[in-house]
């Protein structure tokens, strides 16, 4: 029974009960892993759509600034979305 491994007199889990919850799931983190790429490289896809876009209408290069801003925001949040996996990563080394 689940109350077994709870002491409630001192507040504390049993050890064997606090490893199965840091037990990794290395599936969910590679769906992560993938999710984050998938961003970056849609964001990369739809930055030059829009370079190319602008340049066939003949426009300025000045609008290609806003999608370059955006782009930008987006890849560098990703990276680091991807430093944190590799910081979390070193823990279990």
């Amino acid at each position: 029974m689940a109350t077994e491994s709870f002491d409630y007199m001192s507040g504390q889990r049993k050890p064997h009960d606090i490893r199965s919850l840091k037990m990794r799931d290395n599936w969910t983190n590679f769906g992560y892993i993938g999710l984050i790429y998938l961003i970056m490289a849609v964001t990369l896809i739809a930055t030059l759509s829009s370079y190319a876009a602008v340049a066939n209408a003949g426009l300025s290069w000045w609008w290609d600034l806003p999608t370059t801003v955006v782009a930008i925001v987006v890849i560098g949040a990703s990276q680091h979305q991807l430093g944190g996996i590799i910081h979390e990563g070193t823990h279990y080394m």
